[in-house]
This record gives structure tokens, C-alpha cells and sequence, in this order.
């Protein structure tokens, strides 16, 4: 039997008489095809949105219908895809490389470094001491602020604004790294009751407005962010819109 023949069989519970070596032959399978599926997942979305569904409205439902992704992890995946894309695209055998090195990580891992421009991916891979996929979510984190931080002081406009924001609110760059690790599942376990319910409303609500007034201010309209934006807050809208329903 192939290895998909053994899956089916155990999916339809017709395991009688399967010995060792097709048991774990299915198994392993199953674990060499989940350790890529995120991947794979990132980048046909994200082809998807590119190529052939490109209004982020039918994109969104189509997604949801088709593969059950939505909210805030269906736009993580189309951020890595995005990167993901971009390297593979390259035809530099380094880019080449990259491609496929960045295609084996945990989605943490390559949302984290999602942030680097990805002409800059390749320089920021040879900075590091170790290799990825032996560096923890935490260390990649780490080195990808201090990739950025380097790239921001090489601006002096830009490590200006950065330097007045930080004085004004201290630590908040501190703080959204930590919200940015989260696990949203765990976010959710620990909005519970009444008062972090209502705290996380209104940090949100403050948040996302200062986002938006600063997308406001540049002169050049990253209409892609507004528009992953806008599809995520009309998914919320219509849980809400579910929720009163129920009334």
C-alpha cells in the first residue's frame, strides 16, 4: 500500500491486519506533511490574493469557505506568504536558498521575520550565528529587533520619530513584542471577564486608531495593510452582527 492508502485506511478505521512498518509508514507521512502545511497554506493564499482573487472581500470569504482560515491567523499566513513569495521570486540561487529555508520554519518564527524587507532576508540569515531553524522563537525575535533597530539608526529622520515616540510612551515597543508573541488561542483564555474584556476593547480600539491615523499621514497609501485591515474588522463586524442576532 502507499502511504496515502494506509492514511485512508486508518481515517476510515480499517487498521486490522496493518503491521508496524505501515502504521508508522502513515504516520510518519502525516508528520512530514503537517510540519509543511502552514507553509504551503501561506503561499496559495497568498498567490490566491495576488493572481487571481484580488478584492481582500471575496479573497476573505473565499478562504473561509474554502480552506476554513479567517481573522487574524488567515492575515499572518498571507503576510509569510507575501515573503515567502518575494524570496522565491528571486532567481538568485542565495534567494533560491533563502526560500527554502524560511519554507521549513514555524509560522512564529516567519512572522517574526516577516518584518525585514525581503531584500534585506538574506543579509539578516548571514548575520546570525546559528542557523534558524536551531534558533528558538524567542532568539529569532530578538535578533530581528536588533536587525531592524540597526537598519532604523542608519535613518536619522526615522531613529528621530522613533526615539520621540519611545519617550513619550516608554516601553510600549517593549510591550507590543510581548503582545506579538502571544498566542491568540491563550488571548482569548485570558479575556474572561467584564474588566479585561473592557480593557482589551478600549487598548484595541486606541491602538488601531493610532495606526490608522499614521497610514493617514504618508505620502505614500499602503493600500494592501488598509485593505488586510478592513477585511479583518468586517470579519469582527459580523461576529458582532452574530451576537446580537442572538437577542
Amino acid at each position: 500500500m502507499t502511504e496515502l492508502e494506509i492514511i485512508s485506511r486508518i481515517e476510515q478505521g480499517d487498521i486490522c491486519g496493518m503491521s508496524q512498518e505501515e502504521l508508522v509508514s502513515g504516520g510518519s507521512m502525516c508528520i512530514r506533511v503537517s510540519a509543511k502545511t502552514a507553509s504551503v497554506l501561506a503561499v496559495v493564499i497568498a498567490r490566491l490574493r495576488q493572481e487571481y482573487i484580488t478584492d481582500v472581500n471575496q479573497w476573505s470569504k473565499y478562504c473561509k469557505e474554502t480552506f476554513n482560515l479567517e481573522g487574524a491567523y488567515l492575515h499572518h499566513l498571507h503576510k509569510i506568504g507575501k515573503m515567502l513569495i518575494v524570496t522565491c521570486d528571486y532567481n538568485v540561487s542565495c534567494y533560491n536558498r533563502t526560500y527554502t529555508m524560511l519554507f521549513q520554519l514555524d509560522t512564529d518564527k516567519q512572522l517574526s521575520i516577516a518584518r525585514i524587507p525581503a531584500e534585506q532576508i538574506d543579509t539578516f540569515i548571514k548575520l546570525q550565528t546559528k542557523p534558524l531553524s536551531k534558533m528558538s522563537r524567542g532568539e529569532i525575535r530578538t535578533a530581528v529587533n536588533l536587525f531592524l533597530k540597526k537598519d532604523l539608526e542608519e535613518a536619522s529622520q526615522d531613529t528621530a520619530q522613533v526615539t520621540t515616540r519611545q519617550l513619550t510612551l516608554p516601553g510600549l515597543n517593549k510591550w507590543l513584542d510581548s503582545f506579538e508573541e502571544a498566542d491568540p488561542e491563550a488571548v482569548i483564555g485570558v479575556v474572561n471577564d467584564d474588566n479585561t474584556a473592557g480593557r482589551s476593547l478600549n487598548a484595541g480600539i486606541t491602538l488601531m486608531a493610532a495606526a490608522i491615523n499614521y497610514h493617514s499621514t504618508r505620502e505614500v497609501i499602503d493600500f494592501e495593510t488598509l485593505c488586510s485591515l478592513k477585511a479583518a474588522l468586517l470579519d469582527e463586524v459580523q461576529s458582532i452582527e452574530n451576537i446580537l442576532a442572538q437577542e
